[in-house]
């Protein structure tokens, strides 16, 4: 990665997306959310409350799940009007996922996005995880 943040925004004709690598698939997904959150230039209101989210998915597979993933942290910004900034990654066990989301509600999101999508969705594991993400927005 040519970014020491484990991602960072590729051009896209209609859509936003992000490359994101990570070590490893817990890595990878923290990088996700943490890309995620860059790309809706969410803000904290002034008055503010911390909030804390805990969130457990399973998928068939790990591209399915970092979509999932991905999609669960839309919902929470989106429908909670919540600011997503502290991502904890407790475990992946069989593409079963347990996690934190942590931040501030309410919040203001500046660029909407819909819907991480299976678009162009191609993980490769070769000297670490490397996957590029296309957003629906």
């Amino acid at each position: 990665m040519s970014d020491n943040r484990g991602y960072y925004e590729i051009p896209h004709i209609a859509d936003l997306a992000l490359h994101v690598g990570g070590s490893s698939p817990e890595e990878l997904l923290l990088h996700a959310a943490q890309g995620l959150t860059a790309l809706m230039r969410c803000e904290p209101a002034r008055e503010s409350e911390p909030v804390e989210y805990q969130i457990e998915l399973s998928a068939p597979d790990l591209e399915s799940l970092l979509i999932d993933w991905l999609n669960e942290i839309i919902y929470l910004a989106t429908e909670k009007s919540f600011y997503p900034n502290k991502f904890g990654i407790a475990a992946i066990v069989n593409n079963t996922l347990r996690a934190t989301v942590g931040g501030s509600s309410p919040a203001r999101i500046c660029q909407y996005v819909k819907a991480a999508t299976f678009h162009g969705l191609a993980l490769a594991n070769t000297a670490g995880y490397q996957v590029t993400i296309v957003f629906d927005v």
